[in-house]
């Protein structure tokens, strides 16, 4: 993507995978990953700090991880207190699962999409409900971005979206109608 620009990536097909029928690759992959780590490029090449692509791909799983632990810390102390901040950051950084989804070299979603997650809700949290500040529209970016980072997520952090929308007119935490269920923004 880097090489090719974004319009071939979407394009790309790679006949020695699924062999031998072949995959579209832009197609059938979360973008969210490949994305991140092109404007990472893009940004430190803006900066005149040449970096290798191979490089950004091969460490972006554990800045993404501490990251992750950072926000968790935020998430919680907003929620309860900072000693129970401290806590949570310092369970999701010696989570096992969670550390074996984020060592150098692993570059699949899971290293940025957790991380996208804690921030998503995050975000959603500090907004409060209000439907026109800037809060919102950040959060919102930030849903497109987990959502192009974890799509089979998507319905759950909306779900979450909804029941913190649904506090008119009904209790806080109610969860949404199948009438609303339906239009579930899948196609993220």
């Amino acid at each position: 993507m880097v090489q090719n620009g974004f319009y071939n990536f979407l394009n790309w097909f790679d006949e020695r995978a699924w062999y031998p029928l072949g995959r579209i690759v832009g197609g059938t992959v979360y973008p969210g990953l490949m994305l991140t780590s092109g404007t990472i490029h893009y940004i430190l090449d803006a900066f005149n700090m040449p970096l290798h692509i191979r490089d950004i791909c091969v460490f972006l799983a554990p800045i993404f991880s501490g990251l992750t632990a950072v926000t968790t810390f935020f998430l919680t102390r907003e929620l309860w207190t900072t000693g129970a901040g401290l806590l949570a950051a310092s369970f999701i950084a010696i989570a096992p699962g969670y550390i074996s989804r984020s060592v150098a070299g692993s570059y699949d979603n899971e290293g940025i999409a957790i991380f996208a997650l804690m921030l998503t809700f995050f975000l959603w949290v500090i907004n409060g409900g209000a439907t026109c500040s800037t809060k919102y529209h950040v959060s919102h970016i930030q849903y497109t971005f987990f959502s192009l980072a974890q799509s089979e997520q998507v319905w759950k952090s909306w779900l979450v979206e909804k029941a913190l929308e649904n506090r008119s007119g009904s209790r806080l935490g109610e969860f949404p109608s199948m009438m609303e269920l339906s239009d579930c923004p899948m196609w993220m």
